[in-house]
């Protein structure tokens, strides 16, 4: 009896333990797959030059407002696939048992995944570089409809520029999303 108590404690010493699969859930807690959307997509759009010249004619405040409601639909159609391509590159470049480790440890857990993350990058420029073009494409697309009817004759030029540097030494942001400290250089250099 006692010697088959020992071959199985022994076994079990000897087996090494199979990393669980993290679940989706556990590795988007970790990944933030619609933050990591919204971010890029923010970045794509206001570095984008129509951007300035939109949010010219707009202000700020029109701008602002026809951008929110454009990237969250962007947002709600593409993140599917986008989160879908999160979960196949951390699949695919993070071992399984570090994997399992980060995302038991819950959001914390990203830390435990930086020396991956030039890969992960890399695989999601990859799969969903064209994703991103094709959701910045379609917010710059609503804006300048919305733009469109704009007389540019009849904007004030100075009130504009005024106008974007109150918004940005009040928040530090442009529409509250994006670091805005450039786009006074893009909009002051269409004088």
């Amino acid at each position: 009896m006692m010697r088959a108590v020992l071959i199985a404690l022994a076994a079990s010493i000897a087996t090494p333990a199979i990393a669980q699969t993290p679940s989706d859930e556990a590795i988007t807690k970790i990944a933030l797959p619609k933050e990591q959307l919204t971010g890029m997509l923010a970045d794509a759009v206001f570095k984008d030059r129509s951007m300035a010249i939109h949010a010219f004619l707009l202000g700020i405040e029109p701008t602002c407002k026809v951008y929110a409601i454009a990237a969250d639909k962007s947002v709600a159609k593409h993140l599917p696939l986008w989160n879908a391509n999160v979960l196949r590159a951390y699949r695919q470049i993070v071992p399984a048992e570090t994997l399992a480790k980060a995302a038991a440890e819950g959001p914390t857990g990203r830390n435990r995944l930086a020396e991956y993350m030039p890969q992960i990058g890399a695989v999601m420029e990859q799969s969903s570089g064209g994703l991103l073009k094709q959701s910045a494409t379609e917010v710059l697309r609503e804006i300048g409809s919305a733009a469109a009817g704009v007389n540019p004759a009849k904007v004030d030029q100075k009130a504009r520029i005024a106008e974007l540097q109150e918004q940005i030494a009040k928040t530090g942001k442009l529409c509250g999303v994006i670091d805005a400290a450039d786009n006074i250089a893009k909009s002051e250099s269409l004088n």
